[in-house]
């Protein structure tokens, strides 16, 4: 049917997320997703849309990914603009979009990685970054989907609303890890 504007929100202490149940995407494939989201601060919060190999515990200033994954972040406490994101090891790399992030500003992002491991965010249709394959998990890591906020160094309201998320994979394709 109809889609719509679905908000997460923290309560002010844990973050909120909504996560895929079945881990599918690894770099064994080319995967990505298509998303149209906004934030609805632009300080005190921490933002991500894309791909973890598992969201921790519920706790106050908990990050989204617990060792792997691939977002497009917001983390005010890192710089004022979006990010392209990857984890390997619990080793963070950010990139930086260029983009500012505006509260209540939706933005079309489209965050793909190669089999090569390479991962690259477009925003609303411009290349925005690239990462290093270096950067991108390995293609036994099994990830699964994300959408997640949390605010960060005050205790208010973190309020992410997602209008579209539209994963994509392409299966048997051959890799290096």
């Amino acid at each position: 049917g109809d889609g719509g504007i679905r908000r997460i929100q923290t309560n002010s202490v844990n973050p909120s997320f909504i996560k895929g149940v079945q881990a599918s995407y690894s770099a064994a494939m080319g995967y990505g997703v298509y998303s149209r989201w906004a934030s609805q601060e632009d300080a005190n919060s921490r933002k991500a849309v894309g791909f973890v190999d598992d969201v921790p515990a519920s706790a106050p200033n908990s990050l989204p990914y617990t060792n792997e994954g691939v977002l497009v972040m917001q983390d005010t406490a890192v710089m004022a603009n979006y990010m392209l994101t990857t984890i390997v090891g619990g080793a963070r790399v950010d990139v930086d979009s260029g983009v500012a992030i505006a509260s209540t500003e939706f933005h079309q992002t489209e965050l793909r990685t190669a089999p090569t491991k390479v991962a690259t965010l477009t925003i609303d249709g411009a290349l925005r970054a690239t990462s290093a394959a270096a950067n991108g998990p390995l293609a036994a890591t099994k990830l699964r989907k994300v959408v997640y906020t949390d605010n960060i160094g005050a205790a208010v309201n973190s309020r992410l609303d997602i209008d579209c998320f539209k994963p994509t994979a392409s299966r048997n394709t051959a890799v290096t890890p």
